[in-house]
């Protein structure tokens, strides 16, 4: 009741201080004092923005909030943030160069420049990611320092934020919580990568503004921006894949008026069986989705609304699946590509729907999220008509933020969120893996942040409550409660080149139902697996640190950190055997350690100026208290971009080419049921091209895995089964680009 007065009042305080604005001016270049053709304007609230013409000019007209935040960037200079004052008419801004560009935008967190944010978030915009083409979302995003891909073939995927996944990373998806099953191996991430615009990670606990549960970090998939005010963009993309013969289809439209915006996507992909690079083929790794996901935004004055919607529909493969306790690879593969449908299989649906309201003000502004996902997981094993599992988890969420300017540069930010959530199982399914629950959280923050004489600061403080209900039977039911208090401090401050960054931060997971209640035989990791209902919550301190170096032509950084884990949850084997499989059994350690880093080059140099050389380097040691590894520690790993960047001009443009070199090291410190990982090397190539005819045409090509190396990665849950991953593959991707200029 509290949250709707307040939404009510904001709303109609909101509406009386009107900023309709003609904004008009220029962008030039601060050295010369020359226009910069063609920068972009966004306003980051309306999720819109204008392009500047060939004289850097730019005009907006409309109702513009108040207090609102305008990036303006050029390709080549350094990017800027502007708050907007209703007493600005027409201006004049000004960008220094810029040979490398490394500072973004970080919509997430602090509303502020990388640079000057005192949490570690890792930002990539979807293109970049794109550079050599993906699988899927989990393998784009595995590009990032520290960030791993958990897979089961081609179709099911998990981020690993610093040797952590499922429970222990939350995703967001433009601010909805997105719960689908994160407690199963097997169970993907179920977003598509269709309409996403950029991925940001926030790398270690991070439950000050994201709530429980986020103690490897945090994954932030932001849409993309609507059309530029008073445009309409279309596009139909296609590719093909020669390895698992997958194709990609997608169209999007998107249009931008004065007040409203539309945008819509549609998706459909179709792989069948990946081969591998013997020739032969991984029986049942085919999937197919189908998506749609739209968005609808309107502004009035002060008042900034949008509404988004998305659907998905898998049926994914499960390879290496297997109900005996002898088995071989030869059961595996196959010397037939097939694509038809077959069991076992996943179908999976999700819906993901939210309404985002934001009132700005002069010195504040108040955001209010409301949400509902909705998760069905559908197994058929044995039968097509009887589901092995028949899984439906709703979850509908609430997140309110009021951002209060207390001072020049300092701000207060008071928030709450929290989730109501029920999972339910069909009685007609073989199997319940987990019981019926009801999970409700509630949590509340406060986080002060601000600069004084050149330091950055940040500090805050979280109560988060978890209250679970657990159904085990028509007569049975369990109530649960956790609850746990966090923390974050930091500070950041800037020398001329050098950028010295230090966090510590705190996070807490209470354990979910499957690792309390787990009684019977787990087929996708073969095994009998046995819960605990003496399980305490998992808490977290971690310790950040980093140093960045930003020259001319040359970017370095170094970004070591410490992760405790108090009564971290892991399984572990016993001695025992039950129908034929090995017994294992959840346990808590009192004092887990994650300890690891990156290191990240991007060099640029002057004498080759269309050249950039991209490095990063990741390592991760994890252990328990008594010395022994934490199970699917990732493999140290060696990721090198070398991409050369043309300039050329007329219909056909190259725009790069570029080679990727990965190596991964073996990995030797396994737990007690896991084998050692032989290290391996890949090598990729992409080469990206334009058409320039009325309706242009992007088009990539490339092949991945030039060598046709023979591999398993150690997060790989085909490794049990010694399946290797996919062989050589070649690429193609067609962008047909319609950009349509509105009557004023």
């Amino acid at each position: 009741m509290r949250v709707i007065v307040i939404v009510i009042i904001s709303f109609f305080s909101a509406i009386t201080f009107a900023s309709s604005v003609d904004l008009s001016g220029q962008v030039l270049d601060s050295e010369s004092k020359d226009p910069i053709p063609y920068a972009t304007l966004q306003f980051i609230d309306l999720n819109t923005g204008v392009v500047c013409d060939e004289n850097g000019k730019f005009n907006f007209t409309g109702d513009l909030p108040q207090n609102t935040t305008i990036k303006i960037s050029a390709v080549g200079y350094e990017t800027i943030l502007v708050k907007f004052d209703r007493k600005l008419s027409a201006t004049t801004f000004y960008l220094d160069h810029s040979h490398i560009e490394l500072e973004e935008f970080v919509v997430s967190t602090s509303g502020s420049l990388q640079k000057n944010s005192i949490v570690n978030v890792e930002k990539r915009s979807m293109d970049e990611l794109s550079t050599i083409q993906n699988n899927d979302l989990g393998e784009a995003i595995a590009n990032i320092p520290s960030v791993y891909n958990l897979s089961t073939g081609n179709g099911i995927s998990k981020p690993v934020i610093r040797g952590m996944s499922g429970m222990r990373v939350v995703t967001y998806l433009n601010g909805l919580r997105i719960e689908n099953q994160q407690w199963g191996g097997d169970h993907g991430l179920g977003i598509s990568e269709n309409g996403i615009g950029t991925v940001e990670i926030i790398k270690g606990p991070s439950s000050l503004l994201y709530g429980a549960d986020a103690l490897g970090g945090v994954l932030f998939l932001q849409e993309e921006p609507f059309a530029n005010q008073n445009s309409i963009e279309t596009f139909y993309r296609t590719s093909f894949e020669s390895n698992s013969m997958k194709l990609n289809n997608a169209v999007g439209f998107k249009t931008s008026g004065k007040r409203l915006k539309f945008n819509l996507f549609a998706n459909h992909v179709s792989a069948a069986d990946y081969q591998l690079p013997n020739g032969s083929y991984v029986k049942n790794s085919r999937f197919q989705q189908n998506d749609i996901k739209g968005s609808l935004g309107y502004n009035y004055k002060n008042w900034v609304i949008t509404a988004r919607y998305n659907f998905i529909r898998n049926r994914i493969g499960i390879p290496g699946h297997t109900h005996d306790s002898i088995f071989s690879l030869e059961s595996f593969i196959s010397d037939q590509q097939k694509r038809e449908k077959t069991i076992p299989a996943q179908v999976i649906t999700n819906h993901f729907a939210i309404i985002e309201n934001g009132f700005y003000f002069n010195n504040s502004n108040l955001k209010v999220k409301t949400g509902f996902t909705s998760n069905q997981l559908v197994e058929y094993d044995e039968k097509v008509t009887i589901p092995g599992l028949d899984l439906t988890l709703n979850n509908y969420t609430y997140n309110v933020v009021w951002d209060r300017t207390v001072a020049k540069s300092h701000h207060l930010l008071i928030g709450s969120q929290g989730m109501l959530q029920n999972i339910t199982n069909n009685p007609k399914a073989e199997e319940m893996i987990i019981p019926d629950a009801n999970v409700g959280d509630f949590g509340g923050y406060a986080i002060f942040q601000g600069e004084i004489k050149g330091w950055n600061y940040q500090m805050g403080g979280r109560y988060d409550q978890r209250m679970i209900k657990i159904y085990s039977n028509e007569y049975s039911i369990t109530n649960y409660s956790f609850n746990g208090f966090n923390y974050s401090a930091g500070f950041n401050k800037s020398i001329k080149e050098l950028t010295f960054r230090f966090n510590t931060s705190s996070g807490f997971r209470p354990p979910h139902s499957s690792e309390m209640l787990a009684d019977g035989v787990h087929h996708g990791t073969m095994r009998y697996e046995i819960g605990s209902t003496e399980l305490k919550s998992e808490k977290a301190t971690q310790f950040d640190f980093s140093i960045e170096y930003s020259g001319e032509h040359l970017y370095l950084a170094l970004n070591p950190y410490y992760n405790q884990i108090q009564n971290y949850i892991y399984i572990s084997p016993t001695d025992t055997i039950i129908g034929g499989y090995d017994v294992y059994e959840y346990k808590q350690d009192p004092n887990a350690q994650l300890i690891g880093g990156d290191f990240s080059l991007h060099y640029h140099p002057h004498f080759a100026h269309k050249l950039h050389l991209e490095h990063n380097t990741s390592f991760i040691q994890a252990k328990r208290s008594d010395g022994q590894p934490l199970p699917l520690t990732p493999q140290t790993r060696f990721n090198t971009l070398l991409r050369y960047q043309f300039e050329s001009e007329g219909k056909f443009i190259i725009d790069y080419v570029a080679l990727q070199h990965l190596y991964f090291l073996d990995q030797n410190r396994v737990s007690y049921f896991e084998t050692p990982s032989q290290g391996y090397h890949l090598l990729n190539l992409s080469a990206s091209f334009k058409l320039n005819i009325n309706y242009p045409i992007d088009i990539q090509l490339g092949m991945k895995n030039i060598l046709n190396e023979e591999y398993i990665n150690h997060l790989s849950r085909l490794k049990p089964f010694e399946i290797p991953a996919p062989g050589r593959n070649f690429y193609i991707a067609l962008k047909f680009n319609l950009i349509t200029k509105k009557n004023k």
